[in-house]
């Protein structure tokens, strides 16, 4: 498939619905929250380490062709949600640097250095996919 240089309204708004569907494992997270009980608390901590990592695989999946160009090379959230997923998919989840992006750690959004393991928690994804929507309908959306 060739890249993209803009999306529209409604590729964007299901975009935001599909991952936004996500949100019942805040109410999971709530829960076992208030039981106190450690074991359950470890279960949830063991499955979110892989759960945002793939959700975040899952939002770039959704606008994987767009182009360089229109994405830029800078630090922003586009920029970072390639650099996360491709670390994550290609790199063994282990923050790697790629050429095409001037990878600035302190303007980044999670905050990662360059060899550090992405273990994505429900915050930080939170953060960086509203960021990485919000980018994404300043640069892509037709009007």
């Amino acid at each position: 498939m060739m890249g993209r240089q803009d999306y529209t309204r409604e590729e964007l708004d299901g975009g935001r619905t599909r991952i936004g569907a996500a949100a019942p494992h805040a109410a999971l997270a709530k829960t076992v929250g208030a039981s106190k009980d450690a074991t359950i608390a470890g279960a949830l901590s063991a499955f979110d380490a892989g759960y945002f990592n793939d959700l975040m695989s899952a939002l770039d999946r959704l606008y994987v062709q767009r182009v360089r160009k229109v994405t830029g090379n800078d630090t922003n959230p586009l920029t970072e949600v390639d650099l996360l997923v491709d670390s994550i998919l290609d790199h063994g989840g282990v923050l790697t640097k790629l050429n095409a992006i001037k990878y600035v750690p302190q303007q980044s959004l999670v905050g990662l250095q360059v060899g550090d393991e992405i273990t994505l928690t429900g915050d930080q994804f939170a953060a960086l996919s509203t960021a990485f929507f919000a980018e994404l309908e300043e640069r892509f959306v037709t009007v």
